[in-house]
């Protein structure tokens, strides 16, 4: 089993918020004795009333669960890259994918720098005698970017590219719900609009939904990979 503590951390910090936004909501709409109703007066200014308070709860749930998914693919991968190389592999003993994968590594900070000719032939140059030589891959950590883009699509590219199959059957059906946790939180994130205009049109049923989602989206995303390390597929089977 790969280890993937901070999943577990952010999913109880998920659980623990939803379970008092759903308390709030009920006590912003039905306050029932004298507390829930102090409560209610004292979250009230000229301008907002609770219910825009509960409003901009729910807008920093889609803030939450992208940051879940997120940092819980980067762990995955990560998880990946330790067992890689801890087996210390040469280039020819691991996967066609991950070969592919490990070559387009070695030009990444080229291609970001607009590097001469010159360059890429010196790391051409390096990569073939690494090669040759039976020398180690390594991967490394910060070859992976994800900066606000991880959707269902993207996520899926991402393992695809690893060479880890994921089973979509039952997931698939939240590709829409997922791309918009992405747009929402990015929209909040670079200032796009407001949390009361992103969260005034969605329920608590409708984020409690979302949250639950989100949680077996990422399970089905560990469990696949799991079954990949213990598999050892990252090897060449050839």
């Amino acid at each position: 089993m790969i280890d993937i503590p901070n999943y577990s951390k952010k999913k109880k910090e998920l659980q623990f918020y939803i379970n008092e936004l759903k308390y709030l909501d009920q006590v912003s709409n039905f306050p029932v004795n004298p507390y829930e109703r102090y409560l209610n007066q004292k979250l009230r200014t000229r301008s907002y009333t609770m219910q825009d308070f509960i409003v901009i709860l729910k807008s920093n749930a889609y803030i939450m669960m992208y940051n879940m998914i997120e940092s819980t693919i980067k762990e995955i991968i990560f998880a990946l890259y330790d067992n890689i190389n801890a087996a210390n592999l040469t280039y020819r003993e691991i996967s066609l994918k991950l070969q592919e994968l490990w070559e387009s590594h070695q030009f990444e900070n080229l291609d970001k720098g607009n590097a001469k000719a010159n360059k890429y032939k010196q790391e051409a140059h390096k990569m073939i005698t690494s090669i040759i030589k039976n020398n180690t891959v390594k991967f490394n950590n910060n070859n992976i970017k994800l900066s606000g883009n991880a959707d269902f699509e993207n996520v899926l590219i991402i393992m695809q590219k690893h060479g880890i199959k994921v089973d979509t059957s039952h997931i698939g059906k939240y590709s829409d719900e997922l791309r918009n946790i992405k747009n929402i939180r990015n929209s909040l994130a670079h200032g796009g609009t407001s949390f009361i205009e992103s969260g005034r049109d969605i329920s608590f049923n409708d984020i409690n939904k979302m949250c639950m989602h989100t949680e077996e989206y990422l399970e089905q995303l560990i469990k696949d990979a799991n079954y990949f390390i213990w598999r050892k597929q990252f090897k060449n089977k050839g």
